[in-house]
């Protein structure tokens, strides 16, 4: 039972659980949001929060579970070194 309680708390405490669960609420809130978008674009805000929820959370799990070197982070390579 101890080995389950520490399991869970590893998944309870990293951050694609908690990103996933971000992802989850803002898909599930996006009707709610969409009704005070003006005249006509409920649809497609909602369709827009969906997917901005969904990519961001992919986008953030890949960072965080990718190993990259020191040298190599950020959006521009390291002096003399191409990507």
């Amino acid at each position: 039972m101890t080995d389950l309680i520490a399991r869970a708390r590893v998944v309870l405490r990293a951050a694609p659980t908690w990103l996933t669960a971000t992802s989850v609420v803002l898909t599930a809130a996006a009707h709610e949001i969409s009704t005070l978008a003006p005249n006509g674009g409920e649809d497609i805000v909602r369709w827009l929060i969906t997917a901005a929820a969904w990519l961001a959370a992919a986008v953030m799990i890949i960072r965080r579970v990718t190993p990259v070197d020191p040298d190599r982070r950020g959006l521009l390579a390291a002096e003399g070194g191409e990507r």
